[in-house]
């Protein structure tokens, strides 16, 4: 297998719904839209707080 077509194999497999996602082989990999709805869970629980009240928060609380 060469290179361009694994990489088309990957593009591709990217740009599909949930639907397709059953008829693939690697039914774990995550697509991009679950990907981001799932980082805009994380910031909407951990980070919202910060992003709410910025001044309480300095440099010392992200180390």
């Amino acid at each position: 297998m060469e290179f361009h077509e694994i990489w088309y194999g990957c593009t591709n497999y990217i740009e599909h719904t949930l639907d397709n996602i059953k008829n693939y082989k690697f039914s774990y990999i995550v697509t991009f839209e679950e990907m981001k709805q799932k980082l805009g869970n994380i910031y909407k629980t951990k980070f919202q707080h910060i992003v709410q009240n910025p001044k309480k928060y300095y440099k010392k609380d992200f180390y």
